[in-house]
């Protein structure tokens, strides 16, 4: 569905109304927003809700999802933001992690960042008119954290992952500011998805550590996905030789 009534008018409504609550509800426990009261002087940008039926590897219907996005092409450049620009690896450097994960026997983990725009702070004040079917009469949103669709979010999020990846004892590269260089690891960052490669008798599983809990990851295990590459253990294993040695 392309709009609220449309999702609503389907058979699934259910779903979806459960979907949209969803969202809300990790919108609030996220401290994303405050309700305001609307001002005669206050600027505000629209949003929308994009829908989105998730299927697991067979092809059944996992979850029906909704996600609340801000319409930011309305923001006007130097008021509502400033520096937008956000690195991410290259594909060169996804087929030189494989390489040298094959040839010195490392482990290989593809971690998913959970809703990774929420984490970017918010700089700049803005206010935003309430999600369609969650409207209250005179009030509106302010923003507290970068929301999916405003323009300087995928820039907030890259400074903040970078500060938590510095807390775990990782530095940039400076060859490539989507690699990430720590102590027998490397660790390459996609926008919310993340390759870590290491010695696997080394303590490099970030979801243990301390410094990790800001952010909502998910340890997808030999399962990697990148650029819609989606590789299992077994394909890994022909195509790299990516497998453990006999003792």
């Amino acid at each position: 569905p392309l709009t609220l009534d449309e999702a609503l008018n389907r058979p699934q409504h259910d779903d979806y109304k459960l979907a949209l609550q969803e969202e809300v509800f990790s919108l609030s426990e996220q401290d994303v927003f405050d309700v305001v009261d609307r001002t005669s002087e206050m600027k505000t940008l629209p949003c929308k809700w994009v829908f989105k039926v998730k299927y697991d590897k067979d092809g059944n219907i996992q979850r029906f999802k909704a996600r609340l996005v801000a319409k930011g092409f309305k923001q006007v450049a130097g008021i509502d933001f400033g520096e937008t620009f956000a690195p991410v690896a290259k594909q060169s450097t996804l087929r030189l992690l494989w390489t040298l994960a094959a040839k010195r026997d490392w482990e290989v983990e593809n971690i998913d960042i959970k809703t990774a725009f929420l984490n970017g702070d918010l700089d700049e004040e803005i206010y935003m008119d309430m999600p369609p079917g969650f409207q209250l009469d005179g009030k509106v949103w302010k923003l507290k954290k970068t929301l999916y669709g405003l323009k300087q979010a995928p820039r907030a999020w890259h400074i903040k992952l970078t500060d938590v990846l510095e807390k775990l004892g990782f530095r940039c590269s400076s060859a490539n500011p989507g690699l990430y260089v720590g102590e027998d690891m490397l660790l390459m960052v996609y926008v919310d998805d993340l390759l870590l490669c290491g010695m696997a008798d080394q303590k490099w599983k970030m979801s243990s550590n301390p410094c990790w809990p800001p952010l909502k990851a998910e340890t997808l295990g030999p399962r990697i996905i990148f650029w819609e590459l989606k590789w299992n253990v077994i394909e890994l294993e022909k195509r790299f030789s990516l497998v453990k040695r006999p003792a």
